[in-house]
């Protein structure tokens, strides 16, 4: 059994490392629960979606990129890698999205996930207050 990457996921690896390096806010945005910390943290999810890094395993057509598992696992690592923000819309990316896309109805799928795919509405948390979210970021391991 081969584990090594494929020449594609090192090349995958090396575009998410090189657009991370080059977008990742420099400062730590403010914490999600101020509403200048959740103004920043959409803005971030803004330029990720600008770079189709939003969604990563959502379809191509919803926004994504269609990656597989090796390759989403290696955007998130390049991701804690970068020290990139924490996710303001991570439920709506793993568990809801997910959850409609599979099982919602033909309307459901029209009109909510097209609705999630531009950056202006991530974040929104229908009839629900915001969350106190977690302050504290993990460091990222330093590059090799």
């Amino acid at each position: 059994m081969d584990l090594a990457y494929t020449d594609q996921q090192k090349a995958f690896r090396a575009e998410v490392r090189a657009w991370l390096a080059a977008n990742v806010p420099q400062e730590p945005l403010q914490s999600f629960d101020t509403a200048e910390g959740f103004k920043q943290h959409r803005a971030w999810e803004a330029k990720l979606n600008s770079g189709r890094w939003g969604m990563v395993t959502w379809p191509e057509a919803l926004g994504g990129r269609g990656c597989d598992l090796i390759e989403w696992l290696i955007f998130e690592e390049e991701y804690w890698r970068a020290g990139a923000p924490l996710r303001v819309n991570q439920n709506g990316i793993f568990l809801l999205g997910p959850t409609l896309m599979e099982y919602g109805t033909a309307e459901q799928k029209k009109t909510s996930c097209r609705r999630w795919r531009p950056a202006p509405r991530c974040g929104r948390r229908a009839g629900l207050s915001r969350a106190r979210a977690p302050t504290w970021r993990p460091s990222a391991p330093k590059p090799s």
